[in-house]
């Protein structure tokens, strides 16, 4: 409760919704910046998403603790309201790890990015020597054909 005043006390009192709307974007774009930078260095949408789900399963179970819930229920609803804003991260942090992770990332970070091997360059095996000259060609025998 007094976190809440707290920070009651330093978010600026707007005389406009369109103000609260405006700052309150600006905040939230300023919670999610490490997941989002984390999700686009990696690759992967799952650090931006456990980060926003997180913040908002916090922010849940501070809610229900004050309107009087338990600690189980305020647990349990905080876990709901956070995999589901997790899961609803999903979809738009795929895009953005996929649109900027492939193109733009190599402007900021030098150096050769790994390519996925073809599934032609696997060597046949025909017994054990395929797999002693493995490390030779750097690709693994496929499974099916040892």
């Amino acid at each position: 409760m007094q976190a809440q005043d707290d920070i009651d006390k330093a978010t600026p009192a707007f005389k406009s919704a369109t103000g609260r709307g405006i700052y309150g974007g600006f905040a939230s774009v300023a919670q999610m910046a490490p997941g989002v930078a984390a999700s686009i260095l990696t690759r992967s949408p799952v650090p931006a998403m456990a980060v926003a789900g997180a913040q908002t399963g916090s922010q849940a179970y501070g809610k229900y603790r004050v309107r009087g819930g338990t600690r189980a229920e305020a647990a349990t609803g905080g876990l709901l309201e956070g995999s589901i804003e997790a899961g609803f991260e999903a979809i738009p942090m795929a895009a953005v790890v996929s649109k900027f992770g492939k193109g733009a990332t190599g402007k900021f970070i030098p150096g050769p990015r790994p390519r996925a091997a073809s599934p032609r360059s696997a060597p046949k095996c025909s017994g054990l020597s395929c797999c002693r000259s493995m490390s030779s060609t750097g690709t693994l025998p496929k499974l099916s054909t040892i």
